[in-house]
């Protein structure tokens, strides 16, 4: 296991090609496409914009979100969803918030301890071949008899070294390969935010990273090497609230969110991306998966699911909640067992499915719309992924629990043991298990099919756990907020 201190600089970062190198242009597919004109105001939730504000026309400016060529009664509308969206993402990712970051600790000690030991124990080999070299016969036995006592205290000596190393080495590796052992990678530079992460079929796992130093793809091998490509945000977006969800697509590449540009991305193995633009106006993509039909199905925190091909065609479908006081704030989305997509809505506590021809069910979650101190909704639903046993497995940040779904629309609810742990993002484990983060109680969780949940710490305080996926090495890679990448042993 890998010397978390001793990782290798970040391989040379290729340069990032722009859409029209790729001769890609976006273009609505033949069916039936809603309107691409930006939401009115009056779509916008009123728990949220009393909450959020509208933001100043400078802000809107500044990040090119309101439409050319308006008046300023006209640019309203779509001044108070842009500022909304951006200010909703950065309450999901407090990064003017967070305490100080730490400096890099290293957690994983195993491997410079497993070396020290291999090093005394070849020096104590040499000093029994030495003692043998100093008899008359090499047998072992007559050896203890023949030399003098010095000589046989020395070799003595050294058999008990070498008894000791290989049990402490032993030791050393059941420790660092037991189920829940958490080593962490710190990214490069400061400040920086990773946020989703997938397992590419290169055989990597890539994340998405946002900055104050501007936004970036990551790949990180099984092995911790860490490569980072920007993100060409052309739209003018805010640092720091760039790319969003990521997840493996067709053909090897990796499919991203742009969440103030607009956009949808795409980044191949060696790091060439492509941006495709979405027809409507401030609809902050974020969670992002490939379909059953070879597409990829994106959300739209303005109250839509997008379809984009692997050639950038674009379909977009409205959900039918957008007039309901709470709103319909999607979040993430993953394909389901029965072909269709299934995805988390934030405050209106519903998971929605949605067929590859976009018809839409929502089924209610069975828990009270959360609310702060104020009255003001708070996140409810987050993270969504598809089971070992044929059902949907969601988290439930306020709520505190793991929730199950079936096909059929049978919800089931799991509390997690720590209190306001507030259980963010979900995947399947390579054991049979579901693997979930906890944001705020600073770990990692696992549960078993039938509901059982075991939680494990992260070394690092106030790390802010977020994405999580499994790899290729059978192990389980999440993100931390406090700008590392973290890996946890499942013991498959």
């Amino acid at each position: 296991m890998q010397d978390t201190s001793s990782l290798q600089p970040p391989e040379e970062q290729p340069k990032a090609s722009s859409p029209s190198e790729e001769n890609q242009l976006t273009q609505t597919s033949g069916e039936e496409t809603p309107s691409s004109s930006a939401p009115s105001s009056k779509d916008l939730p009123q728990w949220l914009r009393s909450e959020l504000g509208a933001g100043s026309p400078q802000e809107i400016e500044k990040v090119g979100a309101t439409p050319e060529g308006m008046d300023r009664e006209a640019r309203q509308p779509h001044e108070e969803l842009a500022s909304a969206g951006r200010q909703m993402a950065a309450l999901r990712h407090p990064l003017s918030s967070m305490p100080e970051r730490q400096s890099p600790v290293q957690f994983e000690r195993g491997g410079c301890l497993t070396a020290w030991l291999v090093f005394v124990g070849i020096a104590n080999v040499l000093v029994l071949i030495f003692g043998f070299a100093m008899t008359s016969s090499w047998g072992p036995i007559s050896l203890l008899y023949v030399v003098n006592g010095a000589m046989r205290r020395f070799v003595l000596l050294g058999l008990a070294v070498l008894l000791i190393l290989a049990l402490a080495g032993g030791t050393t590796w059941f420790i660092t390969h037991q189920p829940g052992f958490i080593t962490e990678f710190p990214l490069p530079g400061a400040n920086s935010v990773p946020y989703a992460i997938t397992r590419g079929a290169d055989g990597n796992l890539w994340f998405t990273e946002e900055s104050a130093n501007g936004s970036q793809i990551g790949r990180v091998s099984t092995g911790g090497s860490i490569t980072m490509f920007p993100v060409p945000i052309t739209s003018g977006g805010l640092p720091g609230i760039g790319p969003q969800g990521i997840t493996a697509g067709p053909n090897g590449n990796l499919w991203f969110t742009e969440v103030d540009a607009n956009q949808i991305g795409r980044i191949s193995p060696s790091g060439t991306i492509t941006e495709f633009p979405i027809p409507t106006a401030n609809c902050f993509p974020e969670g992002i998966t490939t379909g059953p039909d070879g597409n990829l199905w994106f959300i739209e925190v303005g109250h839509k699911i997008g379809r984009i091909s692997p050639s950038g065609s674009i379909t977009e479908f409205p959900l039918t909640t957008i007039s309901d006081l709470s709103g319909s704030v999607p979040n993430e989305i993953v394909a389901g067992p029965d072909g269709n997509l299934w995805f988390t809505e934030v405050s209106a506590n519903r998971i929605g499915r949605i067929s590859p021809s976009g018809s839409i069910t929502e089924f209610p979650v069975p828990m009270p719309i959360p609310t702060d101190n104020n009255g003001q909704i708070e996140n409810g639903l987050s993270g969504i992924v598809a089971g070992p046993d044929g059902n949907l497995w969601f988290t439930e940040v306020s709520a505190n629990k793991i929730g199950r779904i079936s096909p059929s629309g049978s919800i089931t609810a799991f509390p997690i043991p720590t209190a306001k742990g507030d259980p963010v993002g979900i995947t399947s484990g390579p054991d049979g298990n579901l693997w979930f983060t906890e944001s705020n109680g600073n770990k990692i969780g696992r549960i078993t099919p039938s509901g059982t949940v075991t939680e494990f710490a992260i070394p690092t305080l106030h790390s802010f756990p977020e994405g999580i996926a499994a790899g290729p090495d059978g192990n389980l890679w999440f993100t931390e907020g406090n700008g590392k990448i973290g890996r946890i042993i499942s013991g498959k």
